[in-house]
């Protein structure tokens, strides 16, 4: 064993590798206390329960896949935004085996998940960046959004059907392009 502390981040690397090597299954608090050459009771100095340590695990793993993704996307024209977040989500499942059917599920269960809120305020930071591609894209149709059909929800839409994409493993995102583009442009 390690005598001197492992940190938070050293352990949510852990994480992900053990997500990487052996999916989202393998992913435990004795599997994260072996390879860090700790005590299971370390592991639980740095988070409360399993579901505590998957939850930032996800968090982290989101964060690998899209850092920052308001500054990301601004700037970018909305259907360039869409690709990029398609293609920033295919190779976070090819890093991460697993991940979004297992994410997918978590976000679905019965029991209200802590990892639920906690994707649910990230995915937040991600249709923000998306908003303001979408309020900076200077091709959108001004006549486009109304008070029943707004860009916020809009965002929302584009947004959970590339989840269902990504969780779905389909191969490209070409058909919510070009409803994007039918809509909008």
């Amino acid at each position: 064993m390690k005598k001197y502390p492992t940190s938070r981040e050293t352990i949510l690397a852990s994480g992900r590798k053990i997500i990487a090597r052996e999916g989202i299954d393998g992913l435990n608090i004795r599997a994260l206390a072996a390879e860090n050459g700790v005590s299971v009771g370390t592991i639980y100095n740095y988070f409360s329960s399993k579901e505590d340590l998957i939850v930032q695990t996800f968090i982290s793993i989101w964060q690998d896949i899209l850092d920052n993704p308001e500054a990301t996307l601004s700037g970018k024209p909305f259907d360039r935004s869409v690709q990029y977040l398609f293609d920033s989500f295919q190779r976070g499942c090819r890093l991460y085996p697993g991940f979004a059917r297992a994410h997918a599920l978590s976000m679905t269960g019965r029991r209200k998940f802590k990892a639920k809120d906690a994707m649910l305020a990230y995915f937040g930071r991600i249709q923000d960046g998306l908003n303001l591609a979408l309020l900076q894209d200077a091709r959108v149709r001004e006549e486009v959004f109304t008070d029943q059909f707004t860009p916020r929800a809009f965002v929302e839409f584009v947004f959970f059907n590339l989840i269902a994409l990504i969780s779905r493993d389909i191969p490209s995102c070409d058909f919510l392009l070009e409803t994007v583009n039918r809509v909008i442009y």
